[in-house]
């Protein structure tokens, strides 16, 4: 099967919302598939003109996708407002809010599909992207609790993510929700992923190249 990532387009917010649909969180589940909280058709509408939205095509079908977010558009979101209810923890957030900050919002890939190293590429360029446009800090969060969602852990061990806080929340469908914070400095993610270049195994140099494109 040949598998290709692009920029997501209009066009796939359909195909975007049945994945969504597809891996809506149910409390009693945790998965390394991961799972989607929210983002209507008009948020990733938004998304995709204004922010960073990757696709990831599998024989010319659209699979997965993951988003991330730009500092301006950060700044302005309910997101930035709730960083003073994170217990943070080993990173003082004051420090690094002078430089311009990214976030990785989403990653996604139909339950079933099998594309190699697709899911970690499809973060990775999502990361990238984010690089490539002059962030020097990024930023996630995952659900610990009461499940974990464990889509993005591969990526965020393979190049420097740190847990650096925790952060309550209650999502209108789901109730009491706990979500870990993570961080990392770009100059960091350029290390590890030089470093993975040159002494990562085949499935590494194969996730590196569909990531780069």
């Amino acid at each position: 099967m040949s598998a290709r990532l692009r920029p997501a387009q209009l066009g796939d917010i359909e195909a975007i919302l049945a994945i969504k649909h597809a891996l809506a969180l149910r409390r009693d589940a945790a998965t390394a598939g991961g799972f989607l909280l929210g983002s209507t058709a008009a948020e990733y509408a938004a998304l995709v003109e204004h922010g960073i939205v990757e696709v990831l095509e599998q024989d010319g079908r659209v699979v997965g996708f993951a988003t991330a977010v730009r500092d301006a558009v950060l700044r302005a979101s309910e997101l930035w407002q709730r960083r003073t209810h994170v217990r943070w923890c080993g990173l003082d957030p004051e420090a690094v809010t002078g430089e311009p900050l990214g976030y990785f919002d989403q990653l996604a890939v139909q339950p079933g599909v099998r594309a190699r190293g697709g899911a970690a590429a499809l973060a990775l360029r999502a990361v990238l992207r984010l690089l490539d446009d002059g962030h020097r800090h990024l930023f996630a969060t995952t659900v610990v609790h009461p499940v974990r969602n464990r889509a993005a852990w591969g990526l965020f061990a393979r190049i420097g993510w740190e847990v650096v806080g925790e952060l309550d929340e209650v999502h209108p469908a789901i109730g009491s929700l706990r979500s870990a914070v993570h961080y990392v400095a770009a100059d960091r993610v350029r290390a590890a992923l030089a470093d993975a270049a040159g002494t990562g195994g085949p499935a590494m140099q194969r996730t590196l190249a569909l990531a780069r494109g």
